[in-house]
């Protein structure tokens, strides 16, 4: 799965949600964990691995730049201020090779880009801008101020970035400006049944893991810097999970087959 670099930027690990047919509600989403394999500050990519997918997942091939053309048709799915899936379409306005942008974070990038005439919101970054069957032709970056002034990692900056992610992957390599994966300090205790707890805190989030006393797993809580917390458990055989539920933002999701939550956070 590809996304930005700032969209996981300081973590190695994400909780993805395919979005389920038929609707936009992720209520009725399931839940997958991923690793990061692979990222590029500088072109601002990442890239995602889901553990344990499900079978038959669709993919989106790369198009060629050579054929974009400017007033091209280009259709944009995105999460724009947390409106999930949603479609947008818009134009090709120019292609700027060797552009470079900053974020509020202080970092700083350069790559190809797609200037594009569409609506962008915060929320979209990650997602795929794709011509008319369906072929990416970038990953939705940012937007300047100004109207319609939007920008998209192009589609040969995104194939020279997958083919060194794949060499670096496959070949046992250490991929580029990895987070670390070691918690900063880890306590233990248990529930009030005796299942155990264990709670690790990292510079961005604090994880809790609650096991069982046969020592399966039951469920994962995460609560990060930002206030957002998500909560998952029952486990199934693809990396998924039964039940989760989600604050972002001030909202609250919940999904399918939630039987109560355990939740861990708190001032204890």
């Amino acid at each position: 799965m590809l996304t930005n670099w700032h969209v996981i930027k300081g973590y190695s690990g994400a909780l993805v949600f395919l979005k389920p047919s038929g609707s936009a509600e992720l209520a009725n989403a399931k839940a997958f964990g991923a690793k990061v394999i692979y990222q590029d500050s500088t072109v601002d990519l990442a890239l995602l691995k889901l553990v344990n997918p499900p079978a038959g997942l669709p993919s989106l091939t790369v198009g060629d730049i050579a054929q974009v053309q400017v007033a091209e048709d280009i259709h944009i799915i995105g999460h724009p201020h947390g409106n999930l899936w949603s479609y947008t379409t818009g134009v090709v306005s120019q292609l700027r090779d060797g552009y470079t942008w900053s974020y509020e974070d202080g970092s700083k990038h350069l790559a190809k880009v797609l200037q594009l005439q569409t609506a962008i919101n915060p929320g979209n970054s990650g997602g795929p801008v794709v011509d008319d069957s369906g072929k990416i032709l970038g990953l939705v970056a940012m937007s300047e101020e100004g109207q319609n002034l939007n920008y998209a990692v192009a589609a040969d900056v995104i194939k020279h970035f997958l083919f060194l992610g794949m060499q670096m992957t496959t070949r046992g390599l250490s991929a580029s400006a990895q987070p670390s994966t070691h918690p900063d300090q880890v306590f233990a205790a248990k529930l009030s049944d005796g299942s155990p707890v264990l709670k690790a805190i990292y510079t961005n989030v604090v994880l809790y893991e609650i096991d069982t006393l046969d020592k399966k797993a039951l469920g994962l809580i995460a609560q990060f810097a930002d206030g957002s917390i998500i909560r998952a458990w029952n486990p199934g055989p693809f990396g998924n999970f039964g039940s989760w539920s989600a604050t972002l933002s001030g909202k609250e999701f919940v999904g399918p087959e939630n039987n109560g939550i355990l939740d861990l956070v708190s001032s204890k």
